[in-house]
Parts: C-alpha cells; sequence; structure tokens
C-alpha cells in the first residue's frame, strides 16, 4: 500500500458507476454534468487532500512554513544584489527592484506548482484511480487549491514587504484575484496536457525542469517587460506564462492594467481550453492507467 493510499480519507462518497461501451465524448454535455456533480460530491475529498498534502509537505522540516518564504526572498536578494554590483543591466521598474523581484518570483512559483499539479497528481494517485472509482478531475482540483492556499500563505509575505517598502496597491488590485486564478488555469492546462504524456514517457519528467529553467530566463519575473522589437521582444510577449503574471504583479503593486481586453480575450481562451484539456484528461486516464500498468 503507498503512503497516498494509506493517508486517504476512511470516508469517501461512494459513487454508483455506470459502464458503457460508448466512449464519453460522444455525448460531452452529459459528461459535462457528470464532472460538475461528481466534483461537488468530491468537495470534501478535495478539502482533505489538500489539508493533508500541505501538512505532509511542512511537517517533517525544521522550518516549516517558513520554506514556502525562502525561495522568493533568496531569489529576490540575490538579483537584488547582482543588479546593485551591476553583473546584470535591467531596466527601471516602477517600484523598488526587490519588491518587484519578490512578486515576479511568487507569481512565477504559482505557475510553476499549477503546471506541475496534474503531473504530481496523476504520478501520486496512478495506484488509487487504478483500484477504486475516484474522478481524476477531482485529483487536478486538489491540486489547484493547494496552490492557492500556498499562494495566500506566500501573500503574507508580500503585504509584510509592501508594508516596509511603502508599496501600495492600487484601484487595479480588485483584479488581481482574478488575473491569478486565470494565471493558476492557463497553467493547469499545459499540465494536464503534459500529465499523461509524462506518466507513459519519462523523458517528458525528466524534461520538465529542464524547460523550467529556460523559461524562466524568457519571462519577465526579475526584469521589465521588453520594449517591441526584436526576437527577444517577441519571444516573451507570446510566451503564454508572460501577461497573467506581469497584469497581476501591475494589480497588486499599484500599476495600471493596459491590453485589458486583449486579457479578457486570451482568459476566455484560458477557460475554454481549461475545460476541454480536462475532459480530454478524464477521458484519457483510464487508458493511461492502464498501459503504465503493463
Amino acid at each position: 500500500m503507498t503512503s497516498n493510499e494509506s493517508q486517504l480519507p476512511s470516508t469517501l462518497p461512494v459513487a454508483e458507476v455506470a459502464y458503457s461501451p460508448e466512449s464519453a465524448v460522444h455525448h460531452p454535455v452529459v459528461l459535462i454534468r457528470r464532472m460538475v456533480h461528481e466534483s461537488w460530491r468530491f468537495r470534501e475529498l478535495v478539502r482533505r487532500v489538500v489539508v493533508r498534502n500541505l501538512r505532509a509537505q511542512y511537517r517533517q522540516s525544521l522550518l516549516g512554513y517558513l520554506w514556502a518564504f525562502i525561495p522568493s526572498i533568496a531569489t529576490a536578494v540575490g538579483f537584488s544584489l547582482a543588479k546593485d554590483a551591476q553583473v546584470i543591466r535591467v531596466g527601471e521598474t516602477p517600484i523598488p527592484y526587490l519588491v518587484y523581484v519578490m512578486v515576479g518570483t511568487v507569481l512565477w512559483q504559482t505557475f510553476i506548482d499549477a503546471l506541475n499539479g496534474p503531473v504530481d497528481a496523476l504520478r501520486d494517485f496512478k495506484g488509487i484511480l487504478s483500484h477504486i472509482y475516484l474522478p481524476p478531475e477531482i485529483v487536478v482540483l486538489s491540486q489547484m487549491g493547494e496552490v492557492l492556499v500556498e499562494f495566500l500563505i506566500k501573500l503574507l509575505l508580500l503585504v509584510i514587504v509592501f508594508v516596509l517598502y511603502g508599496v501600495q496597491p492600487g484601484v487595479a488590485v480588485v483584479f488581481a484575484p482574478i488575473l491569478l486564478a486565470l494565471l493558476i488555469i492557463q497553467a493547469t492546462v499545459i499540465g494536464l496536457i503534459l500529465a499523461p504524456l509524462g506518466t507513459l514517457y519519462h523523458d517528458i519528467l525528466k524534461g520538465i525542469p529542464v524547460v523550467i529553467g529556460f523559461w524562466f530566463l524568457l519571462t519577465p519575473v526579475v526584469y521589465p517587460m521588453p520594449q517591441a522589437g526584436g526576437i527577444f521582444s517577441f519571444i516573451v510577449r507570446t510566451n503564454p506564462a508572460t501577461h497573467f503574471l506581469v497584469a497581476a504583479r501591475e494589480a497588486m503593486t499599484g500599476g495600471v492594467i493596459t491590453n485589458g481586453w486583449f486579457l479578457a480575450g486570451l482568459g476566455a481562451a484560458s477557460v475554454i481550453a481549461f475545460f476541454l484539456a480536462l475532459i480530454a484528461f478524464r477521458v484519457s486516464i483510464p487508458f493511461v492507467v492502464e498501459r503504465a500498468g503493463e
């Protein structure tokens, strides 16, 4: 018995499942209604899995929940020292550079955690999904909940830093939760695509950390959005992690959100892509689990 199986709540909801030889994708409306219904029925399980994962993540460490803050602090301090020593050259930032990098790092880590969520969930619950009926989207929703809770923990650090450096959010801060949610949804879509592939082909799992390291350099986390023109600017502006991250940082730090209509269209496309990817994930998981167990 794996650690995930032993730590699952003993009072799981009992679902009555009717199997049919006809593929579920032939009736997408029925499938979506069933996914929504089962997600609501299993909501208590989602909550318990989120709490369990957070406790397990920090329980056997001396610093505990301080590890949620340490990466952002280390990155911000390191880049600030490098900038002051003129080791790196970045453009002017509208707020103190240390705060700018810290907010960007927190949002970037949230994006990466959401991207890795479906991959980690499928890896951890693969054995459970092969033995009992558990809607695959439940493990994805639990990972998304965990990402959101971890961001709220890191938000405490940002509030303290804002007070110390006198950074005041403006009116646009009311859009920050929406932009954060879209950032998580967008990253989860990528994770939903990679999760089945990573289960079948371990090259995907080995390549993700390599790609993330390079991806960080192409995302305006520690530097402002480059001016239009040139190949680097084109790559950064077509980077799927760029726009919601930059907009969320502007909303949180008193900036002005530009290209609002573009963000709205990109957000609508991300939500649609999320539901399509979630349906594909649900339909493909039984076959992926069976292939992985061979």
